[in-house]
């Protein structure tokens, strides 16, 4: 059994992953038509 604040790491890493992939997807595509 997981506790709450496992699982809150878990999901603050996630979000933090899925922010910095799209953060360098725009960055990336800035980049382009700058």
């Amino acid at each position: 059994m997981w506790s709450d604040a496992a699982f809150v790491l878990i999901f603050l890493v996630y979000f933090a992953w899925l922010n910095w992939r799209e953060f360098k997807a725009w960055k990336r595509r800035h980049d382009l038509y700058d």
